[in-house]
């Protein structure tokens, strides 16, 4: 009995140190994920919610909400998707997966799309209490690449880079053309040179 008090007060120990390992690695994740402004909601091994961050609390409400410890969406049907996405998520025998994404759909505006993951760094031990994380993208929210970026690695003058962040985040030919104050066919073949350049870049490498 003492042999295995003395291992068990071990054991305890080494279970202790394992947790508080899981718990640097997750929120080392999460302080990684919101400097990308990624809204996260973070799991444990019955996919229960430990925690969200402050962009993922911001999608919360009527149509998105955590009833009982569970992400839940108005839809039940979608619901009960994610259920099943995460079951075979924190199931899978591998430390790091992705999951096809969750559409979570909302009244009048664009659904949400869910994303279930693992991740090596906060899965690996069984002793860590975040086993799965569940990232969530707002359609709604179209954030514009850096142009400075954009300009740089492809080469594009800044009309160019202009027109190309904007095509990026979904705006038409025409609200671009309006909102940089020149004509359509101005807009069109700024963007039929920034296609040239990135195609050449792609040929190269």
């Amino acid at each position: 009995m003492r042999k295995l008090a003395a291992l068990s007060r071990k054991f305890a120990s080494a279970a202790a140190l394992a947790r508080s390992i899981g718990v640097i690695a997750t929120n080392a994740a999460i302080e990684a994920l919101e400097l990308s402004a990624s809204a996260v909601v973070l799991l444990n091994g019955s996919g229960e919610v430990l925690r969200l961050n402050r962009a993922a609390e911001n999608l919360l409400g009527p149509e998105l909400f955590v009833v009982k410890r569970r992400l839940a969406s108005l839809d039940q049907t979608a619901t009960m998707a994610l259920d099943r996405a995460l079951h075979a998520l924190l199931w899978a025998r591998t430390h790091a997966a992705l999951m096809p994404p969750v559409p979570l759909p909302r009244r009048s505006r664009r659904q949400i799309l869910a994303y279930p993951i693992k991740l090596s760094t906060v899965s690996a031990s069984i002793f860590a209490e975040c086993q799965a994380l569940v990232v969530l993208v707002d359609l709604e929210h179209r954030p514009r690449p850096p142009q400075e970026a954009l300009q740089t690695s492809f080469a594009l003058t800044p009309a160019e880079a202009r027109v190309a962040v904007r095509i990026g985040s979904g705006d038409s030919l025409a609200s671009i053309a309006d909102e940089l104050g020149i004509s359509k066919e101005t807009a069109r073949q700024q963007l039929a040179t920034v296609f040239r350049k990135r195609m050449s870049i792609a040929k190269r490498n």
